[in-house]
């Protein structure tokens, strides 16, 4: 069992709830439930509309990421397919003077202090607290060319030191040193696709916690375009991600909010769209039978300062909420339950 089945194990209660009496009222929608969204920025709420108004059409039947945040079929392959760097598209470069932001290179390595804490159905947990090493191996000089540079962020140290924090817990969350998530780096920068990776000793319901790297470092590792922008200047920039057990269409509307020497103050405002209707919650009961991602809104707001000559974030803070509607096979009715979750991750130097 692995992921949000773990942590989210209301799911279960609702659906199989549902097998007992239906409900008399109407089931929630996204929009009804969780914490509260993020802050959007007028600009990429614009950009995001647009890119709805595209996929609705394109869906032909309305269930496009408008209503339900998830992607009617093929429709997110054709925005862009597995394997691809982040799509990057200039709006505004900005007043002078201006700067080219550059990605990281190949040989690159650095280390961060990095802080997770969540919000499960309304209720805080204590942060947890990681040490974490970034690394962008030299391809060989035989490897084959591909879009994607192969990089890695590790946990060196993780730590659950909040008043409160069980001993043995503490322990369990220490044993993540080792477990790392594996991702691809394009030419103009962004973490994509990433792919979760525990160390032997974790345990198994520590996947969330560790997968929540990718999902986060996503909004300080990003992808800039081809060309120097200044203060106002902003792009937008889709990656192919996941999220909580659901693959995604992330798009970032990423604006300059200031320039000092060696270093850019950059605000991130993003959207995440379901390139389909699966849903991985790891093993599932027999009785519920297959799990289907009905809605999805997931959606992020932070800021990061990132290094004018390396491409690397030195700081940052990010807020993401994910809240998303299953239906379940096994259920009456197919009844829905829903999942809330917020996450914010705060980066500093070690």
């Amino acid at each position: 069992m692995s992921r949000l089945w773990m942590l989210c194990g209301f799911v279960v209660v609702a659906a199989l709830g549902a097998c007992e009496e239906k409900p008399k009222s109407e089931p929630k929608r996204a929009e009804d439930a969780g914490p509260e969204k993020p802050a959007i920025d007028p600009a990429v709420a614009k950009a995001m509309a647009a890119a709805e108004k595209a996929g609705q059409a394109a869906g032909g039947d309305g269930a496009g990421p408008p209503e339900t945040g998830v992607f009617g079929p093929g429709l997110a392959d054709k925005e862009l397919p597995r394997g691809s760097a982040a799509k990057v598209t200039l709006g505004n470069a900005g007043a002078a003077p201006k700067v080219r932001l550059v990605a990281p290179a190949p040989g690159t390595k650095a280390t961060f202090a990095f802080e997770i804490s969540r919000k499960l159905r309304g209720a805080a947990q204590p942060p947890f607290e990681l040490t974490l090493s970034l690394e962008l191996p030299k391809p060989k000089a035989d490897a084959p060319a591909t879009p994607l540079l192969a990089g890695v962020l590790g946990i060196a140290k993780a730590a659950w030191p909040a008043a409160g924090v069980p001993k043995e817990e503490a322990a369990k969350v220490a044993k993540l040193k080792g477990s790392r998530v594996a991702f691809g780096l394009g030419a103009t920068g962004g973490l994509g696709e990433p792919r979760t990776e525990l160390s032997k000793e974790a345990a198994p319901e520590l996947i969330e916690v560790a997968a929540h790297l990718g999902e986060l470092f996503g909004d300080f590792l990003l992808p800039f375009p081809a060309e120097p922008v200044g203060v106002g200047g902003y792009w937008m920039a889709t990656t192919r991600e996941s999220v909580s057990g659901v693959e995604v269409l992330s798009f970032r509307m990423i604006k300059v909010r200031a320039l000092r020497e060696g270093a850019a103050e950059l605000e991130v405002s993003g959207k995440r769209y379901a390139v389909g209707p699966r849903f991985d919650a790891g093993d599932v009961p027999k009785e519920l039978g297959e799990l289907s991602l009905e809605q999805l809104q997931a959606q992020s707001q932070g800021e990061v300062v990132v290094s004018t000559t390396t491409g690397l974030p030195a700081s940052g803070t990010t807020t993401q909420v994910f809240i998303a509607v299953l239906s379940a096979s096994g259920a009456p009715g197919k009844q829905l339950a829903p999942i809330q979750l917020q996450t914010t991750g705060v980066l500093r130097a070690p």
